[in-house]
């Protein structure tokens, strides 16, 4: 898997250091303190995000690294407990489910640096069923809707971890894992994060509306489920404390943006239409497969510029079939449906993004729960606003330094950095005096 980088220079700036500004310094309290808050007990839910799920895989260094390990590391200092963050381990030296690594960049014909991309093959017996309460039940892939299902085919390459954590014997569903999970542990605070895999699976398919392969949760079913979910953890145990944290609007994640930006920028029309730079000279229209009029019968038609082509698509656009079309810029062969989330399907999810996180905020709101707003995080991180002790990042694909190979994910070191925006936001709310994590001793985009 190949792409192509936006601008020569800031693949240099990215290669020798992407941060400006002075050398970072990280900032102590001056006393440690949990404040109002009791952590010695951690619950935590969350999808790939909270797992530690990165370059489009997981293993056991990602698993080690994840925002859950590193918020119980810090909270751990000033809230110390019978254990550290128990996990269902993914076994040491392994490639867990395979990930993307960076082997080789290299300039095309237009002078744009394009990286060239190998996976790592994923090991095939790591998932062994164990049967101990652990603290961090993340698990990838995780969508609320089938919270009280049965996993089935639900977690995608993620379903051997899946079960590996609910011990399918004993408990057919992850709801039921965190009923009991929390009468055992009895936990004092509790971190969950989910509900942007609701939304991911649907766009990172396109929409797919037509197939409807991977439909959005309906807004009701998400919102029952979700109240669910955390009502279970309040009535199982005597927790009172925990934050939820709502969800960003994935499609500025560069797996949604990067071919737009970098076609748009290069584009000289003044039509609204989406176009190709065929070998660095001529802007052909891209036609897509699209449910315009909304009959439920895909046409082929022009792509606007708010149709977005997906990171997966990108470097297949242009290629030939036998018949000597090529796809995406030929009438007769039309990106998929699969291949494009074009404007439709984006009002859909829109509406969909804003009921889920009035969910949250509600669910909150009714138990004295505190709500941190990382949709807000992550649109400053969009504008390119975003600093952490003089380090700056942005929301580009690969020179940005925030979203990994896989261009959704975060790098270890953007989990750190969502470590402390999640601190940060704790200290305030709780009077707490947690200290931060050092951004410096984790990894970015790993280059050759």
């Amino acid at each position: 898997m190949k792409r192509h980088l936006l601008i020569l220079a800031c693949l240099l700036l990215a290669i020798g250091s992407v941060w400006t500004g002075c050398e970072p310094t990280l900032s102590e309290p001056d006393q440690l303190s949990a404040g109002q808050a009791d952590f010695s007990q951690l619950l935590v839910l969350g999808d790939d995000y909270m797992a530690g799920y990165s370059d489009g895989g997981w293993n056991a260094v990602r698993q080690r690294k994840s925002l859950a390990k590193l918020f119980a590391k810090q909270t751990e200092l000033v809230s110390p407990g019978p254990d550290s963050l128990r996990q269902t381990e993914i076994p040491p030296f392994q490639n867990g489910l395979g990930f993307w690594s960076l082997r080789l960049l290299y300039t095309d014909t237009c002078g744009y640096w394009e990286p060239v991309l190998s996976r790592e093959v994923p090991d095939l017996y790591w998932f062994d069923a164990e049967d101990f309460v652990v603290n961090d039940m993340s698990v990838p892939k995780l969508v609320v809707r089938h919270i009280d299902e049965e996993p089935g085919d639900h977690f995608q390459d993620a379903l051997p971890y899946a079960k590996r954590i609910l011990n399918q014997n004993k408990y057919p569903t992850y709801l039921q894992k965190v009923a009991v999970t929390t009468r055992e542990l009895d936990p004092s605070f509790m971190l969950v994060w989910l509900g942007m895999q609701d939304l991911l699976q649907y766009c990172m398919e396109g929409g797919d509306e037509l197939n409807d392969l991977t439909p959005l949760t309906d807004r009701t079913v998400f919102k029952n489920k979700y109240d669910l979910l955390i009502n279970t953890i309040l009535e199982e145990g005597s927790l009172e404390q925990g934050v939820l944290l709502n969800i960003p609007d994935v499609l500025s994640f560069p797996y949604f943006t990067y071919f737009n930006t970098l076609h748009n920028s290069l584009d000289t029309a003044t039509t609204d239409t989406l176009r190709f730079r065929d070998n660095c000279q001529e802007n052909l229209p891209i036609w897509i497969l699209a449910d315009r009029d909304e009959d439920g019968v895909a046409d082929t038609v022009v792509a606007k510029k708010g149709d977005f082509v997906l990171l997966e698509t990108a470097d297949l656009v242009g290629i030939q079939n036998t018949q000597g079309w090529r796809y995406g810029l030929d009438r007769r062969y039309p990106l998929s449906d699969l291949a494009v989330l074009d404007i439709e399907e984006k009002k859909e999810y829109a509406r969909a993004l804003k009921a889920y996180n009035q969910a949250i905020k509600a669910v909150a709101d009714d138990n004295g729960l505190v709500l941190i707003d990382m949709k807000s995080f992550f649109e400053e991180l969009a504008r390119g606003e975003i600093s952490f002790e003089g380090l700056r990042v942005n929301s580009s694909y690969i020179n940005g330094n925030f979203f990994s190979l896989d261009g959704y994910t975060p790098t270890r070191k953007a989990s750190a950095m969502l470590c402390n925006e999640i601190i940060d936001q704790i200290n305030v709310q709780f009077e707490a005096n947690i200290p931060k994590v050092d951004i410096r001793l984790h990894p970015g985009i790993e280059y050759p």
